[in-house]
């Protein structure tokens, strides 16, 4: 079994956008109730799921 080995630039990248869902997830937790909240958590999940493809592609 081989290993890909991952450079600093590839894993910077991860960490910043690892480091955006958590300021969107806070930023989703301050809107109102409702439809918008609802709507800004589905496409920060859609997010979430691409980060964590990437995450273990990249492992």
């Amino acid at each position: 079994m081989s290993q890909r080995i991952v450079g600093m630039l590839e894993f910077n990248e991860l960490i910043d956008m690892a480091r955006l869902l958590v300021t969107l997830w806070e930023a989703a937790q301050r809107l109102p109730e409702g439809s918008e909240r609802r709507d800004a958590f589905r496409q920060i999940s859609g997010f979430q799921r691409r980060v964590a493809a990437l995450v273990t592609r990249t492992l």
